[in-house]
C-alpha cells in the first residue's frame, strides 16, 4: 500500500506525472460542510444519522446504539495527551460498539466532532478486527467519509502542526494500483492549495505500499521513500515544526523510519482557514475515497518538542507500533 497526493497542478514536480492524479476544486457544494459549527467555544451538532446509525451523544452518556461519548471521559492513562496546551483533534475508538459510526466524537477541549453524511457512514468493525486490541473504524473506499467543522484550532500556520495517524490499509489490488487514497485532507482547492493532505499511495506495477505524500500547498510537499513494507498497521506522522519567521521544516515519516524533510516558507495561504476538514476523502468533489482501518487521530498546533514526543510515546505504546 503506499501514499501518494493528488493534484495535477500541485504535484508535477513530486512525483512522476504517471503517479499523480488529478484533482478539481469544489467543497462548498457539498453537503458535509455544513454539519456542525466546530469553533472554539462550542462543540459540532450532530449529522443527520440515518436508520441503525450510531451517533456519540455530547452527554456522555451511551445512546441507543450502544456508543458512550469519547470526548467526555478520556482515558486516565492517556499519556498526558490530554494535557496538551495546543491539542485540537483526537479522536480514538475506544467506547465504540460495532456498527455505522454516524458522529466521531472530538476528546480535545474544541470539540471539533467528526460528521459523516447521511447513509454513507463509515463501520466500526466487528470485535475481533482492531489494532492491538482496540476497536478501528473501517472505511471501504466507497462513499463513507467524516468531515469537521472549520475552526481556529485546526488552522495551521506558520507556528507548525502536527498530526499523527493510526491506521491499516491493505494491500494494492489491480483496481487500486496508481491511485491516491486520500486519509486526511484540508487543502483548498485553488493555487496555491494551502493547508494539510495526507495520500496513501499504491504502486502502479506493484501489490504495495509504495509512499506517503504530504503538502501544504503547491511548493511545500514531501514523500517518503518508495518500496516501502506493506506490513500494517502504521503510524503516519506530519509535522510542520517553524524554524524562524516565516520559514518552516515540513517533514513525513511512518513508524519509526528516517523523516523526510523539506525546508518551506509559509504564506498567507498555509491554514487553508475556514475549509472544513475531511477524514476518509479528497475535498476535492470528495473523491479518492480512503481504504483501510484507523484507530486514531491526534493534531496539535503549535507543538513543542515535548508535545511531539509525547504523542509518538503515547500511540506507539498503546497501539504496539
Amino acid at each position: 500500500m503506499g501514499v501518494l497526493i493528488m493534484r495535477p497542478k500541485i504535484f508535477l514536480g513530486l512525483v512522476a506525472l504517471s503517479t499523480v492524479a488529478a484533482v478539481a476544486a469544489c467543497v462548498g457544494d457539498d453537503p458535509a460542510t455544513s454539519s456542525g459549527s466546530g469553533d472554539d467555544g462550542g462543540s459540532n451538532s450532530d449529522a443527520t444519522i440515518g436508520d441503525g446509525a450510531i451517533s456519540q451523544g455530547d452527554s456522555g452518556d451511551k445512546d441507543a446504539g450502544g456508543n458512550k461519548d469519547a470526548a467526555s471521559a478520556p482515558d486516565a492513562d492517556d499519556g498526558g495527551i490530554a494535557a496538551i496546551s495546543g491539542l485540537s483533534l483526537w479522536l480514538e475508538t475506544d467506547g465504540l460498539t460495532p456498527g455505522l459510526l454516524g458522529s466521531w466524537n472530538d476528546q480535545s477541549s474544541h470539540h471539533n466532532n467528526a460528521s459523516a453524511p447521511a447513509n454513507d457512514f463509515p463501520i466500526v468493525s466487528p470485535v475481533g478486527v482492531n489494532i492491538n486490541g482496540h476497536p478501528v473504524v473501517t472505511f471501504d473506499g466507497g462513499d463513507p467519509y467524516f468531515s469537521v467543522s472549520d475552526s481556529t484550532s485546526l488552522q495551521p500556520d506558520a507556528t507548525g502542526f502536527l498530526i499523527e495517524i493510526v491506521e491499516r490499509s491493505p494491500a494494492a489490488t489491480l483496481s487500486t494500483q496508481g491511485v491516491p487514497w486520500v486519509l486526511f485532507d484540508k487543502q483548498s482547492n485553488a493555487a496555491p492549495y494551502g493547508g494539510p493532505s495526507i495520500y496513501v499511495f499504491h504502486d502502479t506495477t506493484a501489490e504495495r505500499l509504495t509512499s506517503i505524500v504530504s503538502s501544504y500547498e503547491t511548493d511545500a510537499s514531501v514523500t517518503t521513500p518508495s518500496g516501502l513494507d506493506d506490513t500494517p498497521p502504521h503510524r503516519i506522522k506530519l509535522l510542520l515544526k517553524n524554524v524562524s519567521g516565516m520559514t518552516c521544516a515540513l517533514s513525513v515519516q511512518i513508524d519509526s523510519t528516517t523523516p523526510v524533510t523539506k525546508t518551506v516558507i509559509a504564506d498567507a495561504n498555509f491554514a487553508a482557514a475556514d475549509l472544513p476538514l475531511y477524514i476518509g476523502r479528497s475535498s476535492s468533489f470528495l473523491v479518492f475515497p480512503y481504504t483501510g482501518d484507523v484507530a486514531a487521530i491526534i493534531a496539535v498546533r503549535t507543538p513543542s518538542d515535548d508535545d511531539v514526543a509525547r504523542v509518538d510515546t503515547y500511540l506507539k505504546g498503546r497501539y504496539g507500533l
